[in-house]
């Protein structure tokens, strides 16, 4: 009996089996109990139905190869053509990409891990300058500008950078240590460091000797002298065998021109007091050795008045202060007449603008008004007794 080619061979249905069938007399003997040939011959017919289909050919099995029809009524063992024989789209669960091109086919951070760089950006304030970020395709470069660094003010513990001879590579060092390499050894440069600042604490290094107060003087030729004649101890300048060329002066300064009271220039000394003496009052000679007291035309032990106490603050008894010997001082609480001469007054230690008028005083000028405020101080030794 035929049978067609099943449409599969996993059902009883199109693979029968022998209980199923019904028997054929063979032998002759009345029985049709002969179904195990008849069973033989279905799957024989089987058998070349699924050749018919399949073709023939080739029927060794070859390691990592399928059986496939040639198409030419054959079949042979061969490898599948995956850009002839396999079509359609693979899903990524399936362990496919899904889909037929690769173009944008992975964003970074959706579907990737780990570390990666999506663009460059400028630093701020950091000298640092990128250019051509963004873009797949573009060629990124980084300029260093120093001109884009942010400004600030180096103090002590700040660091530079700069380039190590001794391995070509770029390292830092505090500005401290760098201030201490410039300096190098104080006794042989002059130099220290004081924080962040470099310093000059002593000259004899180079080739500058001299004491204690003396001021330099420039020799014209990049070097310096220190004077043992020209001395300042921070509140007087002392100079010793001073001559003045001709044509030359000394020129002091007035205070008329300023604004600030009870101020002074001039020749002064340091003088020790015989008594109290208030601010702005006349003084002459006392009759103990080396101090004064305050003056007045009443008598000529004391008319004869060499200068007046030029501050603010009254000098005490047995202290010592300055006393304005000639020059200008200046006294807001003033009203004088600009251009009068000034007397020494018959009341202790005052000026005036007129002449002692009693009978035994003496008259003594003492200055000129530069202004209501301003006095120029030139006691004079002419003293003439009023009679």
């Amino acid at each position: 009996m035929g049978t067609n080619y099943p449409a599969s061979l996993d059902t009883t249905t199109n693979q029968p089996v022998a209980s199923a069938l019904t028997g054929v007399e063979l032998d002759g003997d009345g029985n049709a109990n002969k179904v195990h040939s008849t069973l033989h011959g279905v799957h024989s017919e089987a058998i070349v139905a699924i050749e018919g289909k399949i073709g023939t050919g080739a029927s060794t099995a070859t390691a990592n190869k399928v059986l496939r029809a040639t198409g030419t009524g054959t079949s042979a063992w061969a490898q599948v053509g995956l850009t002839t024989d396999v079509t359609g789209t693979l899903p990524v669960a399936n362990g496919g990409i899904g889909t037929t091109a690769l173009t944008n086919l992975i964003t970074l951070g959706t579907h990737t891990t780990g570390n990666y760089l999506a663009t460059l950006a400028n630093a701020t304030n950091g000298g640092t300058t990128i250019a051509n970020s963004g873009s797949e395709t573009a060629a990124a470069t980084v300029a260093m500008n120093m001109n884009d660094l942010a400004a600030g003010v180096m103090a002590d513990g700040d660091s530079i950078a700069f380039i190590d001879a001794d391995d070509n590579a770029t390292k830092k060092e505090a500005l401290a240590d760098l201030l201490d390499t410039v300096a190098g050894t104080v006794g042989t440069t002059g130099l220290d460091r004081s924080g962040a600042t470099l310093v000059v604490t002593d000259l004899h290094p180079v080739g500058v000797s001299g004491s204690a107060n003396q001021l330099l003087t420039d020799d014209g030729d990049g070097t310096v002298t220190s004077e043992a004649n020209l001395t300042f101890d921070g509140t007087t300048l002392t100079a010793s065998g001073v001559a003045l060329s001709e044509a030359a002066s000394v020129n002091i300064s007035t205070p008329i021109l300023g604004t600030t009271d009870h101020t002074y220039s001039g020749l002064t000394a340091t003088m020790l007091m015989g008594g109290n003496v208030p601010a702005m009052q006349l003084v002459c000679v006392h009759t103990v050795n080396n101090e004064v007291v305050l003056a007045d035309a009443s008598a000529y032990a004391t008319a004869r008045a060499i200068g007046i106490n030029p501050t603010n603050a009254q000098v005490n008894d047995t202290n010592s202060g300055a006393i304005l010997l000639q020059g200008f001082v200046r006294d807001s609480s003033w009203s004088w007449t600009a251009g009068s001469t000034l007397y020494l007054s018959e009341t202790s230690g005052v000026m005036t603008h007129t002449a002692p008028t009693t009978d035994g005083a003496f008259v003594q000028v003492v200055g000129v008004a530069l202004s209501d405020v301003v006095v120029y101080i030139n006691p004079s030794m002419d003293v003439i007794e009023h009679a």
